[in-house]
């Protein structure tokens, strides 16, 4: 909001997610300038990776952004013992932010410099937005499932990213258009995967059922699959476990159903934890191959 752009912003709502786990925020001034040194210091932290390196409380925060400095100061302060920050050298614990070299142009290419009074009452509006983010964040991360042996599962609220994908044919020769595969988590749905043509419903009789793994990151709390495909009246159902299984019976029994399927299917699952989703099709409908152009895993 102090930027006027999100800190992210790729081609898919994939890769974007992805960027948001991995990648560091630009810090705002190389965005908007005139945005003081001591506020782009409070909204570095706030956006932290790890948990710890963040505000512990609102109040932290609020006491962060009362003491704030909204002069045009070049450095600022930040309690966020990170390594990777900008230009941070350590002082007494604390990290030093230097900004110096971006001042001696007052506006990046990007940025435009609004006036100072028309600037104070959008901070405010903005840094009351990022303490109400803050909070919900900290009630969403509080939501924890139990696995059992002490584990515990992180409850992410929409789609997961999936961290791979790979065909299932264990009762085939292992793989099934394998590198067709990765059109399945792809989020673009002019790709697609799909089965070899069999000569009946019934795989030929050769097999019971072909698939796909999609691989998340471990212990997460998925509630719903949703399979996207133009077959018409294909069958199938998910499993899921911690890790992948070269066996069908290494998957145990499936979580959900779905039966002379038209088009797309959303398997509605139990809240289970895993790092891994098997979608199994058990009639490739009435072509007698199934495709599939998209695969999505949601907490």
């Amino acid at each position: 909001m102090l930027c006027g752009r999100p800190p992210f912003k790729e081609e898919t709502d994939i890769a974007t997610a992805l960027q948001h786990v991995r990648s560091i925020a630009s810090p705002p001034r190389q965005w908007r300038a005139g945005i003081p040194a001591s506020v782009e210091a409070v909204v570095i932290r706030a956006m932290m990776k790890q948990p710890k390196d963040r505000f512990a409380t609102a109040h932290e925060l609020k006491s962060a952004l009362l003491q704030a400095d909204l002069s045009d100061d070049s450095t600022a302060f930040v309690a966020a013992p990170d390594a990777a920050m900008i230009g941070h050298h350590p002082i007494d614990g604390l990290h030093r932010l230097d900004y110096s070299d971006r001042l001696d142009s007052p506006t990046p290419p990007r940025g435009l410099a609004p006036k100072r009074h028309r600037l104070v009452p959008f901070l405010l509006f903005a840094l009351t937005a990022i303490a109400v983010v803050l909070v919900g964040t900290r009630l969403l991360g509080g939501l924890n499932f139990d696995l059992g042996g002490g584990k515990s599962a992180q409850a992410v609220i929409g789609p997961i990213a999936p961290s791979g994908a790979g065909s299932f044919d264990p009762q085939g020769d292992g793989t099934e258009n394998q590198p067709l595969v990765r059109n399945a988590i792809d989020a673009n749905p002019a790709t697609s995967w799909h089965s070899d043509r069999y000569n009946t419903r019934s795989f030929g009789n050769l097999k019971s059922g072909v698939g796909i793994v999609v691989t998340v990151p471990a212990n997460s709390s998925i509630a719903s699959v949703v399979v996207k495909s133009p077959t018409r009246q294909w069958s199938g159902s998910v499993y899921m476990a911690p890790a992948p299984s070269d066996t069908l019976a290494g998957w145990g029994k499936p979580l959900a159903t779905a039966a002379n399927t038209i088009g797309d299917a959303t398997f509605n699952l139990p809240r289970t934890s895993g790092g891994a989703v098997l979608v199994w099709i058990t009639d490739p409908g009435t072509t007698n191959r199934m495709e599939i152009t998209e695969i999505t895993v949601s907490g």
